[in-house]
């Protein structure tokens, strides 16, 4: 049994007492395993929109009429609300969407009921509006797609989509599933104006036939002796032939009309053309969301399960695959982390190994995946929300060197005791109890630099808030290790100073770590000492190189040679392509166009293989999907970036070239990046006469086709395509026909009368009469039109009305209860830099255009607006900071001046941040800026462990000053040398990861990496020259000869 130390107090007594030690290290790393699978996996961190939408349908309406009608009143209505942020709306043909954002944090279950009592009280909606739709936007992110595809008609694809809706819903943990590129079933009576006159019939008289023939109704009980009977009369017609046996009339002549008779009945698809391929072939795609706690990894093996088992079901020529899978970004960011963490784990053993001790860099190494598993089981047991996902698994990383650095410190200086004492458990005891407030108080340091950040409430800065609880709970734990843990498995270390027979390889290593030990030694007593004795005699120089240094290294990104990019361009696993024809376009041009793109890609992967010579191709799937006349996307699911060797960016050049010009388009919008999603350009125009917004855009985006390096200019002013108005003749007021009327008996013959909704199944089908298809192709049909006449029979429609061709509007968008125009454009980041570009628009470009337009304004939006919010966020961020860390410097130290002399090494800092930017080639963004702020908390660690170890020799030992002071840094070398560079080196395997995954990381890690090198020479030489400047000054006042 090993002996007892004399020591007292808890650090002592887990000491002595391994078996405690062992078993709390033993309970932590089970609750955190365990802890591993309970907490929720996802993609990105989830948090609540704090957005409520109002929808008002208003049928028949134009966008100006829903504008005034609805949207203006209801703004009124929510303006004066509680936690009211922004208001935003857009009025469209036969609706009105109002959304309102509420401040964050707000409870959303109140305020939903708030914004609902308001819209229910309000009774100024026009007679013609519907209930109006109040709803809480919830936060869902993609999943991942299943397609079915092959060569099946629409009605078998359409058919096995269903079924497989059925089965994938009836997974556990799956509730949102949409459908795409599947029409829905409509009914379609069509019957020709001429068939009506013949038979001296109106569409009405259709309309109502209908309606009364096909219903079920009860009718009540028949109560006998025997017992009650139901009575029920089943009517209902469910398919093209039972609506086609409707009878539509009965004469008194003995005449029965049928609905098919007159009329053809369709039983088929809504009207609106759908292009929908996979890989060239027809195809259907589910697409699955996640909403709430639901676990993204779980949710992808079950549907990759079921694809699996799908697959030999399926008939000849038909396939099944799942893609777009997110939760491969998860698995690649949690595998990273492992990787980065053990490769930075096993750099940091050797590294400590060789300059220290092998079993002393073992037990230090130990602390990391304890302070892991620690911080994971508090997470679970308290419920905090927080999840495993991308960035808080970026928070572990970046914590990595951290618990290393705490664990270095004890472990040196109990060391450093027991080398000195050799009295075993008590030495190291006392060592331990040494660094207990420098690492204490280092600690609640780093914790103070990263908790502004958990107040981010906007954009970017929202998502990096949940690195918070990592690095404060990894750091708790890491104190619990380096206080209660590690001195009872450091009791096992031996000093052995004999030389070691360097024949044996086990001699040969040991001959080489103590050379290497022995050599960091050498060197802070034969370089380092001089060196520092040399900057104290000189130190008004030694400031004024350091300053002078500063200076020009915080030069770099004002001179541009460092580039400052908002958020850095992301190379991404996909390429989204969205393109937009103007109103009007016939849908056949939007389908070939969309043809072409998809051809273009083919284009594109064929460069690829030439370009590479590789003989896989570059693209996994391609969706291509056209549902509405104007609009349509291609979307490209791409190689994983490890198994290719060109970047989607260069993909996306690529295919535009294929491309080339589309003429007579509205935008077309080529996304191949991944990361937030607002345009780097994006210029809102705000005022209340459209005609004046819309040409100031115009001028706007004919301005920024001037600027090198902008793609995809576009602006969200919808004009409408070509209208008619409808209107009654003075002929037909006179007759007694009204606009109303007039105007319903066009949209019957046009759009159709919808009669009724029909379940079949699980599908609602509607069911309309209106005029053949091949009646309504042409603006001749309008004129051929008879209308009902109240009391007068058939007129044509040219007595009665008349058509007026005009062009309105098709979108009218609002914010802030102005209605507003976007401009929008994207750009090349690593050609121009958007900050840069949007400052020039703002003072070159649009001065002029709003000197021509008084009544429009200005506000920069997307990129540019949350990188203004972010920006302020982490300046107020920044600045709190430093005021703590101050407090938490200036209590222990119990000092005023001191705390100012650990901060001097801050600045130094951020400058070797700016000065790793440089290095490694990329741009400062605002991943680099999260990063200094926690390098904030870093840096001082060093200097405070100096300072705490200087003041320790002057109180303690009762040195002279300048010994004390110089004798001090010399003696902390090693532990400050060996923190700096393993933090570094836990650092390096990320910094040279090509993956996509370690991009958005990268900057931060660059970041704390070079801050923390470049710093740790300004603490070991800058810290020890303010000792002596602050004396100086000290001297100055109080006018001490000494």
């Amino acid at each position: 049994m090993a002996e007892m130390g004399q020591e007292r107090g808890v650090i002592a007594w887990m000491a002595n007492n391994p078996v405690a030690a062992n078993l709390l290290m033993l309970v932590v790393m089970i609750g955190g395993l365990a802890a591993i699978n309970n907490l929720t996996k996802e993609v990105f961190p989830s948090f609540p929109t704090e957005r409520v939408t109002i929808t008002v349908p208003y049928p028949g309406s134009s966008p100006e009429e829903v504008e005034a009608g609805i949207v203006r009143i209801i703004e009124e209505e929510v303006l004066d609300l509680v936690g009211v942020k922004e208001i935003s709306s857009v009025s469209r043909e036969g609706s009105g969407t109002v959304t309102v954002q509420m401040e964050a944090g707000t409870l959303m279950s109140r305020a939903l009921v708030q914004i609902k009592t308001r819209v229910d009280g309000i009774a100024s909606f026009p007679a013609n509006a519907e209930e109006p739709i109040v709803d809480e936007v919830l936060y869902r992110t993609r999943t991942m797609n299943v397609s079915v595809y092959g060569d099946l008609d629409e009605y078998q694809l359409k058919d096995l989509a269903d079924n497989l809706r059925d089965e994938v819903l009836n997974i556990p943990g799956i509730t949102q599933v949409a459908l795409r590129g599947a029409r829905n079933y409509e009914i379609s009576i069509e019957v020709s104006d001429t068939a009506l006159r013949r038979y001296g019939l109106s569409f009405d008289n259709v309309v109502s036939a209908v309606q009364q023939r096909s219903r079920d109704l009860p009718g009540g009980k028949l109560r006998t002796d025997e017992g009650s009977i139901t009575l029920r009369s089943v009517g209902q017609a469910y398919t093209a032939e039972e609506f086609a046996d409707l009878t539509l009339v009965t004469r008194s002549d003995g005449t029965v009309l049928s609905v098919g008779d007159i009329a053809t009945v369709r039983d088929g698809f809504e009207e609106q053309p759908v292009l929908t391929r996979l890989n060239g072939k027809r195809s259907v795609t589910l697409v699955v969301d996640r909403v709430g706690n639901q676990d993204v990894l779980a949710m992808t093996n079950n549907l990759r399960a079921l694809v699996a088992g799908k697959k030999a079901e399926l008939p000849p020529g038909v396939e099944i695959t799942a893609w777009a899978d997110r939760s491969v970004i998860l698995k690649g960011r949690i595998n990273l982390m492992l990787k980065s963490a053990a490769q930075g784990a096993v750099l940091v053993m050797i590294f400590l190994a060789l300059f220290l001790n092998t079993s002393l860099a073992f037990w230090v190494i130990l602390g990391v995946p304890f302070s892991f598993l620690g911080a994971l089981m508090v997470l679970d047991v308290f419920n905090t929300g927080l999840t495993i996902n991308i960035f808080s698994v970026f928070g572990f990383i970046l914590v990595l060197g951290m618990l290393v650095d705490d664990g270095i410190v004890t472990a040196e200086s109990a060391y450093a005791q027991l080398e000195e004492e050799r009295k075993g458990v008590d030495s190291i005891v006392r060592g331990t109890r040494r660094v207990t407030v420098a690492t204490v108080f280092g600690a609640l340091t780093t914790m103070i630099a990263f908790a502004p950040a958990a107040l981010l409430t906007e954009g970017i800065g929202r998502l990096v808030s949940v690195i918070v609880p990592v690095v404060v709970l990894s750091l708790m734990f890491s104190l619990i290790e380096t206080k209660l843990i590690l001195p009872a498995h450091l009791r096992h270390i031996r000093i052995d100073s004999k030389p070691s027979d360097g024949r044996s390889p086990l001699g040969f290593l040991r001959n080489i770590q103590q050379a290497c030990a022995g050599g960091l030694v050498r060197f802070s007593e034969e370089v380092y000492r001089p060196l520092l004795q040399w900057a104290v005699n000189y130190r008004y120089v030694s400031v004024a190189i350091f300053v002078g240094g500063l200076m020009v290294c915080l030069a770099l990104v004002p001179a541009g040679i460092v580039r400052f990019v908002f958020f850095p361009n992301v190379p991404s696993d996909s390429i989204r392509v969205d393109l937009k024809m103007p109103n009007g376009t016939p849908w056949q041009k939007t389908h070939e166009y969309a043809l072409r793109i998809e051809q273009a890609a083919g284009e594109m992967d064929e460069r690829y293989r030439l370009e590479t010579g590789s003989d896989e191709s570059v693209i996994a799937e391609m969706l291509t999907l056209s549902n509405s006349d104007t609009e349509s996307e291609l979307w490209l699911d791409l190689l994983p970036s490890e198994r290719r060797i060109v970047s989607s960016v260069t993909l996306g050049k690529w295919f535009r070239e294929a491309l080339g010009e589309l003429s007579g388009i509205q935008s077309l919008i080529v996304d191949a990046n991944s990361g937030p999603g607002g345009a780097p350009v994006d210029i809102e125009l705000a005022g209340n006469d459209l005609g004046e917004l819309r040409s100031a855009a115009s001028e706007l985006k004919v301005a920024l086709t001037r600027f090198d390096g902008l793609s995809d200019i576009r602006d969200t002013f919808d004009a409408g395509g070509p209208e008619l108005d409808i209107r009654v003749s003075a002929e037909g007021e006179a007759l007694g026909l009204g606009q109303v009327e007039l105007a319903r008996q066009v949209r019957q013959a046009f759009f159709g009368a919808q009669i009724q909704r029909v379940q079949r199944g699980r599908h609602e089908v509607r069911v309309y009469v209106r005029l053949p298809a091949e009646h309504r192709q042409s603006l001749d049909a309008l004129h051929l039109l008879w209308i009902e006449v109240p009391g007068r029979g058939k007129v044509p429609f040219d007595v009665v009305g008349t058509a007026q061709e005009q062009t309105g509007v098709s979108v009218i968008n609002r914010f802030n209860r102005q209605r507003v125009v976007n401009v929008k454009a994207d750009l090349d980041k690593a050609v121009v830099e958007p900050g840069e570009v949007n400052q020039r628009i703002t003072s070159e470009v649009l001065p002029d255009i709003l000197a021509r337009y008084t009544k429009v304004s200005k506000r920069l939006s997307g990129e540019a607006e949350d990188q203004a919010e972010s920006t302020s966020s982490l300046k107020f961020g920044f600045l709190a900071i430093l005021v703590m860390i101050y407090a938490a410097l200036a209590v222990p130290l119990r000092s005023y001046g001191q705390p100012l002399i650990i901060m001097s090494v801050i600045p130094f800092g951020l400058t070797g941040a700016v000065l790793g930017h440089f290095i490694v080639g990329s741009d400062v963004s605002v991943l680099s800026a999260i990063g200094m702020i926690g390098l904030t908390g870093i840096v001082v660690n060093d200097s405070l462990v100096l300072v705490d170890h200087i003041n320790h020799r002057l109180n303690d030992r009762d040195e002279a000053w300048r010994d004390a002071v110089i004798n001090g840094a010399v003696r902390r070398f090693r532990p400050v040398v060996l923190t700096s560079i393993t933090t570094f080196i836990g650092l390096v395997p990320i910094q040279l990861e090509t993956a996509i995954q370690a991009q958005f990381v990268k900057p931060m890690a660059v970041s704390v990496a070079f801050g923390v090198l470049f710093a740790t020479f300004v603490t070991l030489v800058l810290v020890p020259v303010l000792y002596f400047v602050g004396r100086d000054i000290k001297a100055l006042f109080t006018r001490d000869p000494a």
